[in-house]
C-alpha cells in the first residue's frame, strides 16, 4: 500500500527546516507528503487551513476517479497535527471520519538558538515514530475494512446510522491504536463493544453465504448489497470535496468506492428522514423499496 501524509500546524520559526526532513520524517516507504503551512508558534488553527488540508488528497481521489480499472484505492490517507488545546477540534473533528488525524505533543522552545535546534529536532524525532506506527496502524485497518468489507461495522453511515456507539466508536479507533503495540486485538475489542450493542442480524431468506446485517437505534435494517454494490463512487453537481474523499475513504483507508446499504424497516415501501453527505437538514426520502445509503451518507432510492 502507498501513503500520503499531511502536516498541520508546524510554526513557521521551524516550518522550512521541519519540512527538508520530509524523508526521514516519513521514513519514504511509498510515502508521499505534504506540509500545510501554519502561522507563528501559538497561532490557533483556523478553517481554511482545513480547506488547504482536504485540497492536499483531492488530486489522489481524482486520479482514483479517472482511473475505472480497480474500485479500491492504493493510497492511504492520514493528518499529523501539532495539537493546541483550544483550537485543534478544528481539524480533529471535521475531517473525522474519512481521514484519520494524529495529534503530536510538542512545544516549540525558541529562548535561544541551542533550545530552537533542540525543539525542532524533538519535533523531527515525534514525526518519523508517527509516520512508522501510522503505517502500522492503517494496516491494521485495512484488514478490518477491506478483508471484513461486509461484516465490519465501521463502515456504517455516521450520521444515518443513529447510534451513539458507531461515532465514539470510531474514534476510539483513531485515539486507541496510534502507538499501541497490540493495534489487531485493540481493534477486535472494540468491534466486539460495538456488536454487544448492535448484534448483527441474519436473514431469513435462504442465502448460503453470511449475509448479516446492522440495526441502528431507530429500528433501520442496514442490509450490505453483496456483489450489487452501486454506491456513490464520483463527485458530481451538489457534491464537494469532502463529498467525494469520503466517499472512498473510511479513517484514511482505502474502501471499495461503490459500497453502500439497503435501508428499510421491513418489507414494501420504505420512507425515512435522512441526512445527505453534505445537508444539514433532514429530509423525507420514500421509495417503493428500500433506500440506498452509502458509507459517506449519499443516500438515493432503489429504483
Amino acid at each position: 500500500m502507498k501513503f500520503a501524509f499531511a502536516f498541520a500546524g508546524i510554526p513557521v520559526e521551524v516550518f522550512d527546516i521541519v519540512a527538508k526532513e520530509a524523508r526521514f520524517i516519513t521514513g519514504g516507504n511509498n510515502t508521499s507528503h505534504h506540509f500545510v503551512k501554519h502561522g507563528p508558534s501559538g497561532t490557533p488553527y483556523r478553517e481554511f487551513e482545513l480547506k488547504q488540508l482536504v485540497n492536499v488528497f483531492k488530486p489522489y481521489i481524482e486520479q482514483e476517479t479517472h482511473e475505472k480499472s480497480k474500485d479500491t484505492g492504493e493510497v492511504a490517507f492520514a493528518v499529523f497535527y501539532i495539537r493546541d488545546q483550544k483550537s485543534d477540534g478544528i481539524i480533529r473533528n471535521n475531517l473525522f471520519p474519512f481521514l484519520i488525524t494524529i495529534p503530536v505533543a510538542w512545544e516549540l522552545d525558541c529562548t535561544s538558538e541551542l533550545t530552537l535546534r533542540q525543539s525542532k529536532n524533538e519535533l523531527v524525532r515525534q514525526l518519523n515514530t508517527l509516520c512508522t506506527d501510522a503505517r502500522k496502524c492503517i494496516l491494521a485497518l485495512y484488514r478490518e475494512l477491506v478483508e471484513q468489507k461486509q461484516r465490519t461495522p465501521w463502515l456504517l453511515p455516521i450520521r444515518n446510522f443513529r447510534s451513539r456507539h458507531l461515532v465514539h466508536g470510531l474514534y476510539e479507533i483513531q485515539d486507541q491504536l496510534i502507538m499501541n503495540e497490540q493495534k489487531s486485538e485493540a481493534l477486535s475489542k472494540l468491534t466486539e463493544a460495538f456488536r454487544h450493542h448492535h448484534p448483527p442480524q441474519k436473514r431469513q431468506n435462504g442465502y448460503g453465504s453470511d449475509r448479516r446485517y446492522f440495526v441502528d437505534d431507530s429500528g433501520v435494517m442496514f442490509k450490505p448489497p453483496g456483489k450489487d454494490l452501486h454506491g456513490f463512487h464520483k463527485p458530481s453537481d451538489g457534491h464537494n470535496e469532502i463529498c467525494a474523499i469520503s466517499s472512498q475513504r473510511r479513517l484514511g483507508v482505502p474502501y471499495h468506492c461503490a459500497l453502500h446499504y439497503d435501508c428499510s424497516k421491513g418489507d414494501g415501501a420504505t420512507e425515512l428522514n435522512l441526512y445527505s453527505c453534505h445537508r444539514a437538514e433532514l429530509a423525507p426520502i420514500f421509495s417503493e423499496k428500500h433506500i440506498n445509503i452509502a458509507t459517506n451518507d449519499y443516500t438515493r432510492p432503489e429504483k
